[in-house]
């Protein structure tokens, strides 16, 4: 009889051996969590979000393309280069950036809510040190040599970044890394997009990573950026624009969001809002 696992050989010549070794036997027509997860559910899943949210959802990721084009391929915004790596240093901290971001996109897509947040908590924060590393060209070597420590970053560079992104760091901390209500959820994740708040949260949350990491790239290459959606001089300094454009862009889409795709009556969409669900601010 071949292996479920799928190598066609032989159980005994395969898996079976291995997992009697723990006490487990091969499991024959019952299939194992993490494969039917992804065979049975996620795909499944996925599609019938993108039915959904797919014009959306193409609007968020041109968004996020732009950003790209302009600073993905640009060396580091500083001068002074301690390592022969250090442009190769900071393409490599950008890109993981949108990495995480896809990451996060796709958990969500596949009605992975709670953990698509986990992600992009850990986005914003890669953004903070993007911002420290862009202004402070010690912390490339530090890097490079594995000596660079995140966890007080936030306290660092406090002053050079906006209190959206602030609040919104503590947004995904309380009700996504750490443990909050919005853990209790009783739902199998197969079920979690019937027509409900958690679309609309779910691609909110995206937003406000894709807008952190604007906002810090944009700050890091200030001085090449010819028309800033997010920062502005003032007498020679740096101050923040509350009034960019890409708030009001976001507000029109999800208004159109909210009457597109089917939810409740707690639409959450626009990220700056303190309304919430069991979610807090």
């Amino acid at each position: 009889m071949y292996c479920p696992c799928g190598s066609g050989r032989s159980r005994v010549d395969c898996c079976e051996s291995s997992l009697d070794a723990i006490g487990l036997g091969v499991k024959g027509e019952h299939g194992t969590y993490l494969l039917d997860w992804v065979e049975k559910y996620a795909n499944p899943i996925s599609e019938s979000f993108h039915k959904k949210t797919r014009t959306f959802s193409y609007r968020i990721s041109r968004y996020l393309d732009g950003i790209l084009d302009a600073y993905m391929g640009v060396g580091y915004p500083s001068r002074v280069e301690l390592t022969d790596n250090t442009d190769e240093i900071f393409r490599c901290q950008k890109h993981n950036i949108a990495l995480t971001i896809a990451g996060a996109y796709r958990l969500l897509t596949e009605g992975l809510f709670v953990q698509s947040g986990v992600l992009l908590r850990t986005s914003i924060e890669s953004c903070f040190v993007l911002l420290e590393t862009a202004t402070n060209p010690r912390c490339i070597d530090l890097i490079e040599k594995n000596k660079y420590e995140a966890q007080s970053v936030l306290k660092r560079v406090k002053q050079m970044v906006p209190d959206d992104l602030i609040k919104w760091y503590g947004y995904f901390s309380a009700n996504f890394t750490h443990v909050a209500a919005v853990h209790q959820a009783d739902y199998m994740p197969r079920a979690c997009f019937p027509d409900n708040w958690v679309i609309v949260t779910g691609l909110q949350n995206i937003v406000r990573a894709i807008v952190s990491y604007h906002v810090v790239l944009e700050r890091a290459y200030i001085e090449i950026t010819g028309d800033p959606f997010f920062w502005k001089m003032d007498d020679g300094t740096i101050k923040f624009d509350d009034d960019s454009k890409i708030f009001a862009w976001v507000a029109a889409l999800g208004e159109e969001g909210n009457e597109a795709i089917p939810v409740d009556d707690r639409p959450l969409w626009a990220i700056r809002s303190r309304r919430s669900t069991t979610l807090k601010n």
